[in-house]
Formats: C-alpha cells, sequence, structure tokens
C-alpha cells in the first residue's frame, strides 16, 4: 500500500505500521497544547523567537529581548507591588490630595516616570505650591536639596532650597522625570509643565532633588501629595 509505511526495530522483531492519509489529517505541526505558532500577531496564537532569539514583534510595535513586557495595573492596589525590569505600572487618580503609588523598591533600581493630568487647563483654580514625592511614605524634615531652573509668563527664574520631599512639579502639571535609587545617592529628576495660575500658564520648569540622607534605604517609592485635588494618570516603568 503506498500510504502505509512500516518501521522495523532491529533485533526485536517489531514492525510498526501506520497509515499516512490517517497521520496528516489529524496531526497539526504548528500547534502547540491547541494553540497555532505564527509570526503575525492575533488571538490565541503563539509568536516564536526570531533567528537572533529576540521576541519580535514590530508591526505591533513591541521588541523584546530580555525585558518582559508587561504592564499592571495598580490603581486599587493596597500592597506593594515590586515592578521588575521592562515592567510598567499604571495608576488612575481621580480628585485625589495624595496617591498612595504602592511600589516597592530596593536599592540600584532605576525608573522612568510620566504623571498626566487631566485637570483644566487655564489661569485659575490651582494653588501656587509644589506637588512632592515622599519616599517610604514619609515626611524627612528639611533632608532634600531642591534646584529649580522655570520660565514662566513673568520672568526666567531659579533657585535652590531644602525640602521635606523630593519636589516634582507644583500647581496642577504634567510631568516627565526620572528616579534612581541608591541609598548613597536618591535623585529625582523632572521636566515640568505647570498650568491653573495666572501668571504661569504655561510654565516650564526642571526640578532636580536629591534625597541627602546616604544611610536609610528607600523601600517605597512612596506617595504623591499634591497642593490641591487632582486627577490623571501616573505611569511608571522600570529601567533597572
Amino acid at each position: 500500500m503506498n500510504d502505509v509505511t512500516y518501521v522495523t526495530v532491529k533485533g526485536k522483531n517489531l514492525t510498526i505500521g501506520y497509515q499516512k492519509s490517517i497521520l496528516n489529517e489529524h496531526l497539526n505541526v504548528d500547534m502547540v497544547d491547541g494553540f497555532h505558532i505564527s509570526q503575525n500577531p492575533a488571538p490565541n496564537t503563539i509568536i516564536p523567537f526570531d533567528q537572533n532569539g529576540i521576541f519580535d514583534i514590530s508591526a505591533t510595535y513591541a521588541k523584546i529581548d530580555s525585558y518582559t513586557l508587561r504592564r499592571v495595573n495598580l490603581t486599587n492596589a493596597v500592597d506593594e507591588y515590586e515592578l521588575q525590569v521592562g515592567e510598567e505600572a499604571e495608576i488612575d487618580f481621580e480628585n485625589v490630595s495624595e496617591l498612595p503609588l504602592h511600589i516597592a523598591t530596593t536599592d540600584g533600581t532605576f525608573y522612568e516616570f510620566d504623571l498626566i493630568s487631566s485637570n483644566l487647563g487655564g489661569t485659575g483654580g490651582s494653588v501656587s505650591a509644589n506637588i512632592y514625592l515622599y519616599p517610604n511614605n514619609t515626611v524627612y524634615s528639611n533632608a532634600f536639596r531642591l534646584a529649580i531652573f522655570y520660565r514662566n509668563s513673568d520672568k526666567l527664574d531659579s533657585f535652590y532650597e531644602a525640602r521635606s520631599g523630593f519636589a516634582i512639579g507644583g500647581h496642577y502639571s504634567s510631568i516627565s522625570g526620572l528616579i534612581l535609587n541608591r541609598t548613597v545617592y536618591k535623585n529625582v529628576r523632572a521636566i515640568v509643565d505647570r498650568y491653573g495660575w495666572s501668571t504661569t500658564y504655561p510654565s516650564i520648569g526642571c526640578y532636580d532633588t536629591d534625597w541627602r540622607d546616604t544611610t536609610t534605604p528607600w523601600t517605597s517609592l512612596g506617595t504623591i501629595s499634591f497642593p490641591q485635588p487632582m486627577s490623571g494618570k501616573f505611569l511608571i516603568r522600570r529601567l533597572l
């Protein structure tokens, strides 16, 4: 029979036969646990690594090597969550004066973050005061040094002051920044667009704050404190 193949195992007097037509009908070699494998992303489809060992689905704007590819929503988190390298957290907030991040951190970590405000623009409605990140959910009296350069409708100015937390913005703000956590050197830098104040619409600022304590470990990213209720979205990605 042309569609039957026999395999003989020498010395065992064993003959195994199978019918090719039946085998081909029921065998699908591109499936694993019932899921098809394809280089084209689709629902319920496994994407293979490319010839360089990289998970590449660049047609959908995602290409990773050793990083994970995951966004976790911590909007309603109550426990401290430790981001892994390449992982991003999303936190939505509505009309709050304080935003606990519930993100654990350790010595040697590095992050980038964005705070995207949804408060209405204009020349009124905000309080002329700073937004702070309090590490470990704690106010450390005058333990921080802040340097700011800013430009608003009135002037180009700068100042250097002692503070009790990381200053990351002011008034209503949309913020992009970096966080470095090394016990011996802890720093937060931010580029800030401030609005909601008559003389600062818009106002661009560069905020740079060092925590001048070289022995206290930073174990929780902490709480963001706003000078008035704010709404929006906070995104943070761990890079190291």
